[in-house]
């Protein structure tokens, strides 16, 4: 079949859609003034054809803003915060989420406080310089990829922002999402209108949710946390994906002009309309088997104590940074606004995502004197994202001696585990267990852990 270019954009409208509808989610009690819409037909007839911007490497890189809605009260609050990194070559996509909690102290762009006020006070401040509604958002919005460009060190292509206020019509038009919930939820102070509180409830297992109960799902918190609300926009973000493949929505032109109708006004983006034929090339070649999602997490570990994926915030104490919940990022010096840890993880999902795609299995032996280094690199392991078994006691031989041993993957995601771990390698191609690639440390009593960050970034 020849796809044509109508086709492209109607793959490129879902699957940028998509990717903003699952991180629109989370606002609860946060608003948004209507957002001009970026969709309509007319926009689409300049076309050119031209490739989706991309860096050095070919990688396509996109902020996703989630905001509430006209209805609520803080207006403008971005809620949702997503980097989403499209890899032609891997059929890839990386999705990191930045929690709106995370307090700047050293912006030049706003006085300290939380990220998520940063669209808000921009927007003021170009608002007051004259410009439009409009402008003033698409600018505010650039705004705030180039706050992230410069913390993170990734260039960022272009920016989307979406309420939510279309999506209870979007995840019905597609018929609903099914989902796993991992453990039940009872919220009893769910805002189910502006001003009142109510129950919402759903058990664990294998639910089917329409457009009202999966933006609930999504955005509840008061039971959970907001690291548990981020992987459940995630889960919903796979389960609309599934629904709004390119095959459907091609073939299906209700489906495209209601998904249009039901976001109209709602949905915002700085793309220029030649970027679009090429976003919907990288976007539809994606393999959803290859998605890779990442969320900070304040679990940071500890010698006694185990640290979880993203473990690279933590709450301060009070007084510290502002006032009422708020994040730091966790940092190898005792400045508060070193970002530098959370750059490192950033920098190791974007740029060697090989090594995550391979999906490894790590296991860590040591030599006796060597327990509290293993357990340090297991940790570091742990918040980069990997799954490791307990470090284990060794044989006797490790006592001086250590190494690490690569089987399967390729043999520059066998250096970059060298390098992280400062350990000497080798490498084989030919033996692969059954769940994928297998790393394999042994740490002799002279091992001493370094954080990842000082090997990635020596300089820093």
């Amino acid at each position: 079949m020849i796809i044509m270019p109508r086709e492209w954009i109607r793959m490129t409208a879902v699957w940028l859609v998509t990717l903003a509808c699952a991180f629109a989610l989370p606002i609860a009690a946060v608003g948004a003034t209507g957002a001009v819409s970026s969709l309509a037909g007319e926009l689409f007839a300049s076309i050119t054809g031209t490739l989706a911007p991309r860096d050095a490497d070919g990688r396509t890189n996109v902020l996703l803003l989630g905001v509430g809605d006209s209805e609520h009260t803080a207006a403008d609050l971005t809620d949702a915060i997503v980097v989403a990194s499209m890899e032609p070559t891997s059929r890839s996509l990386v999705l990191f989420s930045i929690p709106r909690d995370l307090y700047l102290t050293d912006s030049t762009r706003m006085a300290p406080g939380k990220i998520n006020g940063l669209y808000s006070i921009r927007k003021r401040a170009h608002r007051k310089e004259g410009l439009t509604a409009t402008g003033a958002s698409l600018l505010a919005m650039r705004d705030f990829a180039d706050e992230l460009e410069e913390r993170l060190d990734i260039p960022i292509h272009g920016v989307m922002k979406m309420d939510f206020i279309g999506f209870e019509r979007m995840i019905d038009m597609v018929g609903g999402v099914d989902v796993t919930v991992p453990k039940t939820i009872t919220d009893d102070t769910y805002p189910v209108e502006e001003g009142e509180l109510g129950v919402f409830a759903i058990e664990a297992g294998q639910q089917h949710l329409d457009g009202k109960t999966a933006l609930r799902y999504a955005r509840s918190r008061h039971s959970t946390s907001d690291f548990d609300r981020s992987a459940r926009q995630q889960q919903i973000l796979s389960a609309l994906m599934a629904k709004t493949r390119p095959r459907d929505v091609m073939e299906s032109v209700h489906l495209f002009d209601g998904i249009l109708d039901a976001l109209r006004g709602h949905v915002e983006w700085t793309f220029l309309p030649s970027d679009l034929w090429g976003l919907a090339g990288t976007a539809a070649g994606i393999d959803r088997d290859r998605i890779i999602t990442m969320h900070l997490s304040t679990k940071t570990g500890g010698d006694r104590s185990e640290a979880a994926p993203g473990g690279l915030v933590y709450p301060p104490p009070p007084g510290v940074a502002g006032s009422g919940s708020v994040l730091l990022p966790v940092s190898l010096t005792d400045d508060v606004s070193d970002w530098g840890q959370i750059r490192s993880l950033a920098s190791l999902l974007f740029s060697h995502r090989d090594l995550y795609l391979t999906r490894p299995t790590v296991t860590i032996t040591h030599a006796p004197k060597a327990k509290i280094q293993a357990q340090r690199l297991r940790n570091e392991l742990l918040r980069y994202g990997f799954t490791v078994a307990k470090a284990e006691k060794g044989p006797e031989s490790l006592d001086m001696l250590s190494f690490l041993n690569v089987r399967g993957g390729s043999p520059s995601s066998a250096r970059l585990a060298a390098q992280l771990s400062g350990v000497p390698f080798s490498w084989r191609s030919d033996v692969r267990s059954a769940s994928g690639t297998e790393i394999r440390f042994s740490l002799g009593e002279e091992y001493r852990f370094v954080p990842f960050e000082r090997r990635l970034f020596p300089q820093s």
